[in-house]
């Protein structure tokens, strides 16, 4: 019981003088913030558009649509903070289309706590899920439509829950320039996280992508750029991303983020044999948010 007060009053304190925000107007459910899976975090997010892996659930669910296969991923991140983020994603052609689903969790690592006896104990200082189903379905000849719905749960020092509900929206455009996508998504928009009587909206993010991919013999270039706009910061950060393909067994990454703290730059790679790849990338966004991805997954 006097753990449980501690830790209450130690909520309350942070939430009060702002320690866990990030300003006035912002959102919260950092979960929902987290770059999923290595080959998107590779090219900075510029995702909206991009096609032809799970991956691509998260950013847009119209892009569904280009899975002609069943796939499974697994997405691990561990950033310089001793945070933590994992997600398992699956999706597969059904007979009206592609449904897609997913399980992330976030840790944001460990506080230690001490009370006027001089007694220490060790909380977790957030603990958040989400649960995720997608469908996609080709609703006019080259413009594809999809939906996300999504479940956010927040565990504060182990003493404070609150659970949101959320949904994506999102269409891809294919035009008759070969290798050309246009993609719009409008991501989480939905209720809000509640603790102690103080709410925080999740991330609305309304976003405008394209992608272009060209071979060159058995090479290819894929170019894509975002125009992310977050509705709360009213910020617009583009991002701009390429993905050198060798093969279709080694591909390299790089990407860029505009309009954010410090450097936005990322790095990423990739392997393909048969149905199986991998896939590493290393962000440079922010000092809290530096941390290495990798990413496992299978085609069947």
């Amino acid at each position: 019981m006097k753990r449980a007060f501690i830790l209450s009053v130690f909520l309350i304190t942070v939430l009060t003088t702002g320690l866990w925000a990030k300003g006035a107007g912002t959102s919260g459910a950092i979960i929902l913030e987290q770059p999923v899976g290595a080959r998107a975090c590779g090219m900075a997010e510029a995702y909206t558009a991009v096609r032809g892996e799970i991956g691509v659930l998260h950013y847009n669910p119209a892009s569904l649509i280009s899975l002609s296969h069943r796939e499974a991923s697994f997405s691990y991140q561990r950033g310089l903070a001793d945070d933590n983020f994992m997600s398992l994603l699956y999706g597969q052609p059904i007979g009206v289309g592609v449904i897609g689903g997913a399980f992330s969790y976030y840790t944001a690592g460990d506080i230690e706590l001490i009370d006027l006896d001089g007694n220490e104990w060790t909380v977790k200082a957030e603990q958040d899920f989400v649960l995720l189903a997608g469908f996609a379905r080709e609703v006019l000849e080259n413009w594809p439509m999809g939906i996300n719905l999504k479940i956010i749960s927040s565990k504060l020092v182990e003493v404070e829950n609150s659970t949101a509900f959320a949904v994506d929206f999102g269409g891809l455009y294919h035009p008759p320039l070969a290798g050309l996508d246009i993609g719009l998504a409008i991501r989480n928009l939905g209720t809000k996280l509640k603790f102690i009587g103080k709410s925080d909206p999740l991330p609305l993010t309304i976003c405008l992508g394209g992608a272009y991919e060209r071979s060159f013999g058995n090479q290819k270039i894929l170019l894509s750029i975002d125009l992310p706009f977050l509705v709360y910061e009213q910020i617009l950060t583009p991002a701009v991303g390429v993905e050198f393909d060798w093969r279709e067994m080694v591909q390299g990454r790089i990407g860029y983020k505009f309009n954010i703290d410090d450097t936005g730059l990322t790095l990423g790679m990739g392997f393909t044999y048969q149905n199986y790849f991998i896939n590493y990338a290393f962000g440079l966004a922010n000092i809290l948010e530096n941390g290495h991805r990798v990413s496992l997954g299978v085609r069947f």
